[in-house]
């Protein structure tokens, strides 16, 4: 088990298991549990059939969604639709509701809000897994983090905390993801260095170690 960051902050858990199901080599490799807490929170803990369980895929996923899309989360990428001082949640859900008459209109703001979501919220790239719907937003110095997990549909899944949001300075967030993702990208690649996706995840983040090192 390997831990970043501070509970009372912003910390990441991840822990290697044995694949239960005995998929292919290249999942086997990356299946593990994943935990994020946030101000205490741990925000991927659920409660499935009675039984509290923590996050538990193949990693793969929320590595590949992280190191593509850290440009975003830490940049420059504002919300496209409006700018307002409410939180992400409630951006979105205004953004979701809105009603038009006009059918371009309606398929263009609704292009624009998936194709920024995607870069923002995890739960796009969770590989068909039930994981927390937890969006990054960057506000000036501070990382913006909500969760929303009121809309899920299956009774039997409840989550422990199911809709907020908190603000991370930034600086801390880059150090505790950079951390993150450089253990866990180093440890898919060596189990198994001839991985292409591995190697492709490795080398992408190898880029941001050097970027963080020009002073981000």
């Amino acid at each position: 088990m390997k831990k970043f960051g501070e509970k009372d902050k912003l910390q990441l858990i991840y822990n290697f298991k044995k694949d239960p199901f005995g998929e292919s080599k290249y999942f086997s490799d990356s299946w593990g549990t994943f935990e994020i807490y946030v101000k205490n929170k741990d925000l991927c803990r659920v409660t499935m059939y009675g039984e509290t369980r923590k996050y538990e895929w193949n990693l793969v996923y929320i590595t590949e969604w992280l190191v593509y899309n850290l440009e975003y989360i830490i940049g420059y990428d504002p919300f496209p639709l409006f700018q307002s001082d409410k939180n992400l949640n409630d951006m979105l859900e205004i953004a979701c509701n809105k009603e038009w008459e006009d059918d371009l209109e309606f398929d263009l703001w609704y292009g624009a809000l998936h194709t920024w979501t995607r870069r923002h919220a995890w739960v796009s790239e969770s590989g068909g897994s039930l994981i927390s719907n937890v969006s990054f937003y960057r506000r000036g110095n501070k990382i913006e983090i909500t969760w929303n997990n009121e809309e899920e549909g299956d009774l039997r899944i409840k989550y422990e905390y199911k809709k907020g949001t908190e603000n991370i300075e930034r600086k801390y967030f880059i150090e505790v993801i950079c951390e993150f993702l450089a253990n866990i990208t180093e440890d898919l690649y060596q189990k198994d260095k001839n991985n292409k996706t591995f190697k492709e995840l490795k080398e992408k983040f190898n880029f941001w170690l050097r970027c963080k090192e020009n002073n981000w």
